[in-house]
């Protein structure tokens, strides 16, 4: 993977969790000691304020482990909307 740009990489994972509904952030040591600077947290595009983002809990050690998490998320729901 040395090849490969590492920022074309993040951007490629954070535009899958946007399709999806969800952008990436990292932690920041700022609101809690659950918030990881070293972790990906996985918050609702909805969002506009990132302080109100839940960045607890152990969050994502990779980008790529983050995106998948989003369009889990994202199938989770659109499966649950379609059950009556």
């Amino acid at each position: 993977m040395s090849d490969f740009d590492e920022g074309v990489i993040l951007r490629a994972h954070r535009f899958r969790a946007e399709m999806a509904g969800y952008r990436l952030e990292r932690g920041h040591y700022m609101d809690g000691e659950d918030d990881r600077a070293d972790r990906w947290y996985v918050v609702l595009a909805s969002l506009t304020v990132s302080t109100a983002a839940d960045r607890t809990g152990p969050g994502f050690r990779t980008a790529a482990a983050a995106a998948d998490e989003a369009e889990r998320l994202a199938s989770q729901e659109r499966n649950s909307r379609r059950r009556p």
